[in-house]
């Protein structure tokens, strides 16, 4: 059974900010000297440099968080780019332009769902899984509203194989 979450305190994380700032990737010896230092285990210290390097990456998609080294200004000011996003609605003429590319190509190349998106004004992501839940639709509207499961499993399987070859 894992512990609950244990916060750090404003020196725990002041120190491991000044330490992922010489080296994100510190090696284990240098993870071991900090135990005693900080009062937490070696695994607590791995996981904190771990979940560091994703707060770097975020703040690059985001570059209005760059800049922002306490954990605690990131997760009071960043909590919207960290929450789960909500369902993402296209508005009419979005859907219009998504069904007609729908009807020229229902498995877009990874290149052009980044068109799509960036003429959309919305993410790769959410085109790509308007994209998928378009073929979903159709596939259900093709056999009824019965769906037999393995039936279902095999044409699963089908498409997330073409998929991924689209994708590579």
């Amino acid at each position: 059974m894992s512990k609950g979450r244990v916060p750090y305190t404003d020196d725990q994380l002041q120190r491991l900010e000044k330490e992922f700032a010489i080296n994100p990737y510190p090696v284990l010896e240098r993870r071991r000297q900090l135990v005693p230092e900080l009062k937490l285990t070696e695994k607590q210290i791995k996981i904190w440099f771990q979940n560091r390097r994703v707060k770097q990456r975020r703040s690059n998609w985001f570059p209005d968080l760059q800049g922002m080294h306490s954990m605690t200004h990131f997760l009071l000011d960043a909590s919207p780019y960290m929450a789960k996003k909500g369902r993402k609605r296209f508005t009419p003429d979005q859907m219009k332009e998504l069904e007609k590319e729908f009807a020229r190509n229902p498995y877009p190349c990874p290149l052009r769902r980044s068109e799509i998106s960036q003429k959309l004004e919305s993410t790769p992501s959410q085109v790509t899984m308007w994209f998928q839940n378009r073929r979903k639709k159709q596939k259900k509207d093709r056999r009824g509203t019965k769906i037999d499961p393995k039936s279902q499993n095999d044409e699963d399987e089908a498409e997330e194989t073409k998929e991924k070859e689209l994708s590579s």
